[in-house]
């Protein structure tokens, strides 16, 4: 376990979850030790280690809440898998480092694979989850829902039959072509990802993780949402090629108490702009009027 300075004098805590017959989590999170404190679990996209969450999200968040992350096993810092393995062991995953936190119930942000994760751990644990927000993310593939753009899907797939590339130079640029790709129409800010994509390259490369194949095998439970009970957020863009905007109105639309945002030009991501009003909506969610120590939210 490592410590260090985090954020409004909370603690900053690495630790890595080791779990007999699993691959091992490695999990941070950022801590104050104030009782009853509200927690915020973050739950990373496909392939995506969970330093890419944004500062500005954090640190907006962190301000009256705890904050909790981890890799999703096959990503960053985290296990290898040896077997293939399915959206619900994801879910066991968070539920884990939940338990590890003594985390009885936590505000929830999935983005993509992680908003599936947030739906399944909302429905087979609800007591766990105060609310959800999904982003740029679906219930899986169907008939009457449009698919990822064409175009990415060739692009994708000529991706998965040539050999990765070795010089660390272009695997900055692999995964930067792929996240401007994912970017929507209002513009890529490629030198901050070549930064982001750097470190990721010095600390771990992978190109092949079983989080494709998880998400395939779950199949679609569009007719399960309406059992989610818990005020949720979606979120999507509007030029979300991965997941056609039609994907994040019909989430809102079969989950009760769900209310959505069409953010007009955004793609399959999570922008600077986007963190910071993020984390004014969870901080308005989070703060209680009662509680004179928290913050007014801007």
């Amino acid at each position: 376990m490592n410590l260090s300075v985090g954020l409004n004098g909370s603690v900053k805590e690495y630790a890595r979850l080791v779990r007999a017959g699993e691959p091992e989590l490695w999990t941070w999170s950022w801590r104050t030790g104030e009782p009853d404190r509200a927690a915020v679990l973050l739950l990373s996209p496909a392939e995506a280690p969970s330093s890419r969450w944004p500062y500005q999200l954090l640190a907006t968040i962190g301000a009256v809440a705890d904050v909790i992350g981890f890799d999703t096993r096959d990503a960053g810092s985290s296990g290898d898998a040896t077997e293939p393995y399915l959206l619900d062991d994801l879910v066991a995953d968070a539920l884990a480092v939940l338990d590890f936190y003594d985390v009885e119930s936590t505000h929830v942000i999935g983005a993509s694979m992680g908003g599936m994760i947030a739906q399944k751990l909302a429905l087979v644990r609800p007591s766990r989850v105060r609310t959800l927000t999904l982003v740029a993310t679906s219930a899986g593939p169907r008939d009457d829902l449009p698919g990822p753009e064409p175009w990415l899907v060739e692009r994708m797939a000529e991706r998965l039959f040539a050999d990765p590339p070795t010089d660390p130079i272009e695997q900055v640029d692999y995964l930067v072509t792929q996240q401007e790709w994912f970017s929507g129409r209002d513009g890529f800010d490629r030198l901050a990802a070549e930064r982001t994509a750097a470190s990721e390259v010095s600390a771990h490369w992978r190109t092949v993780t079983g989080h494709g194949h998880a998400v395939v095998e779950a199949g679609e439970w569009w007719g399960s949402l309406s059992e989610i009970d818990i005020p949720t957020r979606v979120v999507h863009g509007t030029h979300d090629p991965v997941y056609p905007v039609e994907h994040g109105i019909e989430l809102a639309n079969r989950i009760p108490n769900a209310t959505l945002e069409m953010i007009d030009g955004l793609g399959h991501e999570i922008t600077i702009p986007l963190a910071e009003k993020l984390g004014r909506e969870i901080r308005r969610t989070v703060v209680l009027p009662e509680n004179p120590k928290d913050p007014p939210s801007p």
